[in-house]
């Protein structure tokens, strides 16, 4: 008969008792059952095998065999005079078939150390490396797991793993000492018999029973909630309390993450040393963490989580494997691993991922932090971000993220860039996701761009692919606005030229002011940009003979809808502005033709005729010719002075002034001057940059042209 085993005091988190639900299932499956498996069902470990409960227990308190779990390197271990000797000297005595592996061990590190000269302190630097050599050919089988999950050996340095500090010790505090410890809390090692308390603290420990019969004792970074200290306890300060066998299991459970080297194809840099899970920690997509803390942080965990029932080999090959890629290369931070969640670059089989950060806590303490649950789905937009690595710029903006001597602003900038990308890459087919990255791109390039001394810093985003608009599509008013005008160009120039200073290749930040003439964007916001922008066009068409100031071949064009929004300032203007900064990040000659998404409900709104008579100013002949307005031999040009009056306020100065230009070309229009409204004038102003659709064109011009009302109703 098969026993699921309900383990709900093993849980994703804290990361011991992560650790605690690996040790119970390796336990088991190499010493009683090697049919036993585990999965993850609603948070908590389940523990399939032909144990009930009562030979489950039985097997722990009676015939378990720990690991010999040694640390002769280490101060404190229990080899060298002033340390804590109780436990070696118990475990080496003790007579029990079940404790022997552990003696014998203890034994052969006794003599390594007595022929290295190694009896009164620690080793360091090369004495520490030939002890741990000659303990890698002489200590048993048995031994060799710890050694592996504790350090590995390469040919330049000594790798500790985060998970066990500098070796198996964090600070002060000896693991594996607090190891033999706990041993001696729970069973007599002579008679080998388990204490009074073993069984209670067992159910405690596996099926999370509630108890205060806990025990003082370090627990180290693995239950931070365990640790003590002020504020711990219903008192001013509380003791670190523990259950001895979490304490056991959870060391039992890490030796899965037994370290490996690697060495990249064709190098000759030397080996290197791989942790399965681990990589660099990245402080983004948590509110327990910022990029304060990632120059501090030892690393980042990514613990795999699955549903269907694995057995330790299979979880041994699992965690042997245990990295994550990005193309041809391994991950090497947060951000990467969640792009290789995302695309599958993780073995298959899995669910999700429990991601712990190692930080700096708790005074000089390390404490592994859980910041966030990241699930296994497939993204094919997260390959967008490739754009971002080019040039290793992606890279550069981590970097300055995570620099405490930049400025805070820019600093700050970066990381969202980062936060943003995380959030992207976790969270699949969300439109608002894609936005956010875009516009934390343009706020941090508008930014460089004003803040020129900060420009050497990081240079302008190589340009990206269309597909990142497709990806952004949310058939939103801001994105509909915001895509025509970034898609804008003229002769020798286009909208980025005019929001950012631009080097005359487009591939770098102008090299001084005068190279880049083009640029009027500042800190005020959008409408104020969009109005001076209109002012440059119209400087270039009197002075430098650029062209048309109104390009109505905009790539995309933005419907009635729309437009009536951005009149009315029913847009978030803000947004607006960030992702116009962002968009013209994109290669807008690679776009072709792109069909916005359709509005989830119909839009209504108006459309001043008064905004109707100037937009018809800006049209081309051509245009104009097409709809029957203009006279073949009529001429149309933009009065020079209505920017100006429109940005003073004086809105109906501008429609009179328009309305006299448009009856002198020759154009049939309503008996009266149209009402100029409730418009902002520089808002009308900034509108006038905006492609429309033939249908909203044609709209305006049978409005003016036929003069049967004020407005034009947006259906």
């Amino acid at each position: 008969m098969v026993h699921k085993h309900l383990l709900t005091g093993c849980t994703p988190t804290p990361l011991g008792h992560y650790l605690k639900a690996l040790g119970t299932l390796r336990l088991v499956a190499e010493q009683k059952d090697s049919k036993a498996c585990g999965y993850w069902r609603d948070d908590t470990f389940v523990l399939q095998t032909h144990l009930d409960w009562e030979a489950l227990e039985r097997f722990f308190l009676e015939e378990y065999r720990p690991t010999p779990i040694l640390a002769p390197w280490n101060g404190g271990s229990g080899f060298y005079p002033k340390d804590n000797k109780e436990g070696i000297n118990r475990l080496l005595t003790a007579s029990l078939q079940r404790f022997g592996t552990f003696s014998a061990a203890i034994q052969v590190a006794q003599k390594v150390l007595q022929d290295c000269g190694l009896t009164t302190e620690r080793p360091k630097d090369l004495a520490k490396r030939n002890l741990i050599e000659r303990l890698r050919a002489e200590w048993p089988d048995e031994a060799l797991p710890w050694l592996d999950a504790a350090l590995t050996l390469t040919d330049k340095k000594t790798g500790f793993p985060p998970l066990f500090g500098s070796g198996g010790n964090d600070g002060r505090l000896e693991f594996t000492n607090n190891f033999h410890q706990r041993l001696l809390m729970l069973f007599d090692l002579n008679s080998g018999a388990a204490l009074t308390d073993g069984s209670f603290f067992l159910a405690h420990s596996l099926l999370g029973l509630g108890t205060s019969l806990l025990v003082d004792g370090a627990v180290g970074q693995y239950l931070p909630g365990a640790i003590g200290g002020v504020n711990a306890s219903t008192g001013f300060s509380g003791d670190t309390l523990g259950n001895p066998w979490d304490f056991l299991l959870m060391l039992e459970g890490s030796l899965l993450f037994a370290s490996v080297i690697t060495r990249k194809l064709g190098s000759s840099e030397g080996s290197e040393v791989g942790f399965p899970f681990t990589v660099k920690a990245m402080c983004v997509g948590s509110g327990q963490s910022g990029f304060a803390d990632q120059e501090s942080a030892r690393a980042e965990l990514w613990l795999p989580l699955w549903d269907a029932p694995a057995t330790f080999a299979e979880l041994r090959v699992l965690f042997g494997e245990g990295r994550a890629t990005l193309g041809r290369r391994p991950a090497r931070d947060g951000l990467d691993f969640v792009r290789s969640v995302a695309g599958l670059g993780v073995d298959r089989g899995l669910t999700s991922f429990q991601r712990f950060g190692i930080l700096n806590r708790n005074g000089m303490n390390y404490l592994a932090t859980p910041l966030s649950r990241v699930a296994v789905r497939r993204n094919l937009r997260v390959d967008l971000i490739r754009d971002l690595d080019q040039g290793g710029w992606l890279s550069r903006v981590g970097q300055l993220a995570a620099n405490k001597k930049e400025a805070h602003r820019l600093t700050s900038l970066a990381g969202r860039v980062m936060e943003g990308l995380f959030e992207f890459s976790k969270t699949p087919d969300n439109p608002i996701f894609v936005q956010e990255v875009l516009m934390a791109l343009g706020r941090l390039h508008v930014h460089l761009a004003l803040a020129s001394g900060s420009r050497e810093k990081l240079p302008p985003v190589p340009l990206l692919s269309p597909d990142w608009l497709f990806a952004a599509d949310d058939a939103s008013d801001e994105l509909r606005l915001a895509t025509a005008l970034a898609g804008l160009y003229w002769p020798k120039c286009s909208m980025r030229n005019h929001v950012l200073p631009m080097a005359e290749n487009g591939r770098g930040w102008a090299a001084a002011k005068g190279e880049s003439r083009d640029w009027v964007w500042t800190k005020g916001g959008v409408v104020a940009n969009l109005l001076a922008v209109l002012q440059r066009r119209l400087w270039h068409a009197q002075y430098s003979g650029q062209g048309d100031i109104f390009p109505d071949h905009g790539l995309l064009r933005v419907d009635r809808a729309a437009l009536a929004a951005f009149l009315a300032g029913a847009c978030d203007d803000d947004r607006l502005g960030d992702l116009l900064a962002g968009l013209i990040l994109l290669k807008w000659q690679d776009m072709g033709n792109h069909v916005f998404s359709k509005r989830s409900a119909a839009t209504s709104g108006t459309i001043p005729a008064s905004f109707a008579a100037l937009k018809l100013l800006t049209l081309s002949p051509e245009t104009l010719h097409y709809f029957n307005v203009l006279p073949v031999e009529g001429v149309l040009s933009f009065p020079r002075e209505i920017p100006a009056v429109l940005a003073a306020g004086q809105r109906q100065r501008a429609v009179t002034l328009a309305w006299q230009r448009l009856r002198s070309s020759g154009i049939k229009l309503m008996a009266h001057t149209p009402d100029v409204g409730l418009v902002a004038g520089e808002r009308m102003g900034a509108a006038l940059l905006l492609p429309m659709d033939a249908a909203t064109l044609g709209g305006m011009i049978r409005q003016l042209h036929i003069g049967e009302a004020d407005l034009l109703t947006v259906v």
